[in-house]
C-alpha cells in the first residue's frame, strides 16, 4: 500500500495507540477536523500538504517525516532511541513550523502597512 491510503492506514493504526480521537488528533496537530476526516475518508485525493503530514506525524509522536515517507512508499525514519533526542527532534520541527508561520504573518503585516500608508484598499 502506498500514497494516501497508506497514510490513512498509518494514522488509523497510531490513533488508538496514542489514545487519540479524531477531534483530539486534529487539535493536537493544529489542523481542522475537516482536513483530518478528508485525509481518512478520501485517501486517493491529490497529494497532501507536506506541513499537514509533518503536523500529524508529530501529533502522533512519530518522527516528523514519518507520514511523508509513508506517502512516498518509503520506510519511515525512526525517532532517536533516546527519549530526550526524540523530543528534541519533534520540538525542532515544531519550532521550524512556527518560525515559518511568524515569517508569513510579518510579510502580511508589512503588506497591510504599505497599503494603509498609501491609501490602497486592494489586498
Amino acid at each position: 500500500m502506498e500514497g494516501g491510503r497508506a497514510v490513512a492506514a498509518e494514522i488509523r493504526k497510531y490513533m488508538p495507540l496514542r489514545g487519540l480521537s479524531q477531534r483530539k488528533l486534529a487539535k493536537r496537530a493544529n489542523i481542522s477536523l475537516y482536513t483530518l476526516v478528508d485525509i481518512l475518508q478520501n485517501p486517493d485525493r491529490a497529494r497532501r500538504h507536506p506541513q499537514t503530514l509533518v503536523a500529524l506525524s508529530i501529533a502522533l509522536d512519530l518522527h516528523p517525516n514519518h507520514l511523508a515517507a509513508v506517502m512516498a512508499g518509503e520506510k519511515p525514519p525512526d525517532l532517536p532511541s533516546d527519549a530526550n533526542d526524540a523530543r528534541f527532534t519533534i520540538l525542532e520541527h515544531r519550532l521550524d513550523s512556527i518560525a515559518e508561520d511568524v515569517k508569513a504573518i510579518r510579510q502580511n503585516q508589512k503588506s497591510a502597512d504599505r497599503r494603509f500608508h498609501t491609501g490602497d484598499t486592494a489586498p
